[in-house]
């Protein structure tokens, strides 16, 4: 889709933008300005003598490869701030794990990270480490269990969060009989 001079001007605070060489790609997560969609962006700077030229930009939307119909348990993707760029829970979207350094908010703010929507905290307590990349968490009110792997290609976490009582609810016939 072609963009307006504008919309170029916006993406300029974006660090794909001003970080884009030639012969490599650069990756970035972010809430879409224009379109408000969130998304992976890839940049590659284009140059023409050794100048910079522009910039050539792919955004891969996520949404659709990270959908979770099923209701048994929810998928997360936290961005490398650990804050929940996606969740098949809507509710948890742009929740941020971790407490923030002022530094990153500052960052996320200036790079327009995600657009305009306002990062809150999220009520989670790490209580149990299962191992290497798994456990039970405490959010917002509720236990989970969880799993994750690293992306490091986009630098980002998955996870898969399943309700506490609902692998009690589904054990409890096995445990009776």
């Amino acid at each position: 889709r072609s963009r307006g001079l504008g919309d170029v001007y916006k993406r300029q605070h974006r660090p794909y933008f001003k970080q884009a060489e030639p012969n490599k790609t650069i990756g970035y997560f972010g809430v879409g300005i224009s379109s408000s969609v969130s998304g992976y962006y890839q940049a590659n700077g284009i140059y023409i003598n050794g100048v910079k030229k522009g910039v050539a930009v792919t955004k891969i939307n996520l949404n659709n490869h990270m959908k979770n119909n099923n209701n048994n348990y929810y998928t997360v993707l936290l961005d490398r701030s650990k804050i929940v760029a996606y969740s098949s829970n809507p509710d948890w979207s742009y929740h941020v794990v971790n407490t923030l350094s002022l530094e990153d908010s500052k960052k996320i703010i200036n790079e327009k990270r995600y657009d305009n929507a306002v990062i809150q905290g999220e009520d989670v307590k790490w209580e149990l480490s299962m191992g290497h990349r798994a456990g039970i968490a405490f959010v917002n009110n509720a236990h989970y269990v969880y799993c994750y792997n690293y992306i490091p290609e986009i630098n980002m976490i998955i996870a898969g969060l399943v309700p506490l009582s609902q692998i009690v609810w589904d054990a409890l016939p096995y445990i009776i009989a």
